[in-house]
């Protein structure tokens, strides 16, 4: 009796005690081609990063590895009429085929270099894709599962906050997850039930900002951003970013457990020094995990640092 009454009083503090940060060492660095485009989206699989280059409505997908070398790059249609996001979402599978889902209502699915393979009516606007042995899509209902150009299955969306931010995730034995990042919270997706399961998330860099007051129309800012999966767990970077500390990331598992703390001192000198940057610190907004690499990306700055997690 004594001890499961001491192992009661034990519990909470094992459990809340902090996971320590690993100072990561930067192993490399490039920066993609300084042309008047914008990278637009990221995805990355199999060895592979992919980037969507935006100048207007001019879009084209450029691949590299990790180290951004073996370039591919290649244009992509222009869509029929003008709009501000021709694009709103792209997802590479582990075998190099990339997804690009179409504002005005389709997918195109594209080979490595360039071929198109297919093309698949949306039955919504799509904000996020998962490519895999089929295509799984992310609108205002739920998740869709399409392959062959038809619906297969149709899953409603958890309950989520007004303004959440979602990012759907491909997951081992082609699972599904989603994270929706303004109350960090982590869904698995129970495709027997059709139901999502979730998982709080906690950090001690969470803290902070619960503190924060909430806006007047209700929102507030993300715990995460631009989750990756690597090894059957996910990566977040940590919101917000301080430039002369480095940049935070996060390891969970898909329970929802915290497994690690990174930091990620930012490299100086990548962009030409400006009076909200002076020391030209390099502002990465995006995470990939490859093969015990961690990549942080600079949409903005159009720039890859790499770290290594040996």
């Amino acid at each position: 009796m004594r001890l499961c009454v001491l192992a009661l009083l034990l519990w909470p503090v094992l459990y809340g005690q902090d996971v320590p940060v690993t100072t990561l060492k930067q192993t490399g660095l490039f920066a993609l081609p300084s042309d008047p485009s914008r990278i637009a989206r990221v995805s990355s699989a199999g060895g592979v990063l992919w980037f969507l280059l935006q100048n207007g409505n001019w879009s084209e997908l450029l691949s590299t590895d990790m180290a951004g070398g073996n370039p591919t790059q290649f244009a992509i249609q222009p869509p029929a009429k003008r709009v501000a996001f021709p694009v709103s979402a792209i997802c590479a599978s582990r075998d190099g085929r990339i997804a690009v889902v179409r504002a005005e209502g389709t997918v195109e699915i594209y080979q490595p270099g360039g071929a198109l393979l297919e093309t698949v009516p949306l039955p919504h606007p799509v904000s996020n894709c998962v490519l895999d042995h089929g295509l799984w899509v992310w609108s205002k209902t739920g998740a869709d599962f399409l392959t062959g150009g038809r619906v297969d299955l149709s899953i409603p969306q958890p309950q989520l906050p007004k303004f959440g931010y979602v990012d759907l995730l491909g997951l081992a034995d082609h699972g599904v997850g989603l994270l929706e990042s303004m109350k960090g919270v982590f869904y698995t997706l129970d495709q027997q039930a059709g139901n999502w399961i979730p998982h709080p998330l906690d950090a001690p860099e969470f803290q902070a900002i619960r503190k924060l007051p909430v806006q007047e129309d209700g929102t507030t800012v993300p715990f995460v951003m631009s989750p990756s999966v690597a090894g059957g767990e996910f990566y977040a970077l940590a919101n917000h970013t301080n430039r002369k500390i480095g940049a935070r990331i996060l390891r969970f598992d898909v329970q929802g457990n915290l497994k690690a703390r990174y930091l990620c001192p930012l490299p100086t000198s990548v962009v030409p020094p400006t009076g909200m940057n002076p020391n030209g610190y390099l502002s990465p907004n995006i995470v990939v995990v490859m093969d015990r690499v961690m990549l942080l990306i600079s949409q903005s700055q159009k720039v890859v640092a790499s770290y290594s997690l040996e």
